[in-house]
């Protein structure tokens, strides 16, 4: 997703100077009403200053220790289950590729 040119520096100074660490991307979308959900998650994702969490985005120099580390560690889990499932994907289509057209058009 193309984000709009300062995007990623706004919502990063916010979240450094707003008096609450943790804030909902609902609080974030009334600062910023032109930015979607999708949009501050693309900038969480493109930006190392911004971290997620089950309680909303931070600026990562507002968070502990604990808090960067259970966020790369959620981000390195959700990875590994992304390419399982494109293993999961490729092999799938190699059977398939493999099948007769007559049994792929049974949906076998």
């Amino acid at each position: 997703m193309i984000l709009p040119p300062g995007t990623i520096a706004a919502i990063e100074c916010y979240l450094a100077a707003s008096p609450a660490p943790w804030l909902l991307s609902s609080h974030l979308s009334q600062i910023f009403p032109r930015l979607t959900d999708r949009h501050i998650r693309a900038a969480a994702e493109a930006s190392p200053n911004i971290i997620s969490g089950q309680r909303g985005y931070c600026h990562a120099s507002r968070a502990t220790p604990d808090e960067i580390s259970h966020c790369a560690d959620w981000i390195q889990h959700q990875g590994t289950l992304m390419l399982q499932r494109s293993q999961r994907i490729r092999a799938r289509a190699r059977d398939l590729a493999d099948q007769s057209p007559a049994c792929r058009q049974a949906g076998h």
